[in-house]
Parts: C-alpha cells; structure tokens; sequence
C-alpha cells in the first residue's frame, strides 16, 4: 500500500518538476494502441534524434493539433522532395490513419506505460 501511494505522489508531481530531461508522462484516455498500451496507463515519452518503423510515437494530428494521438510508425515514406513522413495506425485499428506526419510533428517515443497509473493522474488533478 506504501508503494501504491508513493506512485501516486510521484506521478502526480512529476509533470510539475523542472526536470532537466524532455521526458513527459501522457495519460493514455483511447484503446487505439491496446493490447500494447491499456486505456488509463500512464506514458512516458521523450523526444529521439530518429524514429524507426515500429516505434511507438506520440504526436498531434494535422486536423487537431491541440490534441496528442500515441500509435505506432506503421511504414515510414519519403516525400517529393525526399523528407521522410510517417504513416501511424493504432495496434487495435484495422487500418492506417489518414494522415501522414513528419517527423517535426512528433512530440517523443514511448519508452514504456504503466497500466492504470494514468487513472490516478487524471483523479489527483481533480
């Protein structure tokens, strides 16, 4: 219970830190990437010099960019001018999203979630 608690403390303190690293945690609220990422885990991100087909990325979509979406590069392409952009899906989606994303336009990589800490984020904020 000790335990339980102290992860509350901490992840409810954490976002308000000056910690010198770019990690950022992200409450995870859809079911688009399950089983890989649960609804209500906590997501800790942090911005990577390149990204890789398969990772696992958090960026804002190009029709709403005061959202954040998490799904993972799905196949990466090349433009006209030969930049690279990425085509995400969710792990639960049946298809790709409609939108491709460059690589300017992803916040960080997911490093790892904790299933259901993210629930306890959302509550202490309240």
């Amino acid at each position: 219970m000790t335990t339980f608690l102290i992860l509350i403390i901490v992840a409810a303190v954490l976002p308000l830190l000056p910690i010198p690293v770019n990690y950022k945690p992200l409450v995870v609220m859809s079911g688009s990437m399950e089983p890989a990422i649960h609804v209500g885990a906590l997501a800790i991100i942090n911005p990577a010099a390149e990204y890789q087909q398969g990772d696992i990325v958090t960026f804002a979509p190009p029709n709403d960019p005061y959202n954040s979406i998490t799904h993972r590069i799905h196949k990466i392409k090349k433009t006209k001018e030969g930049d690279p952009v990425f085509v995400t899906k969710g792990d639960a989606n049946d298809a790709p999203d409609s939108w491709e994303i460059a690589p300017d336009a992803v916040e960080g990589k997911v490093l790892f979630s904790i299933p259901l800490l993210g629930y306890l984020v959302n509550f202490t904020k309240t």
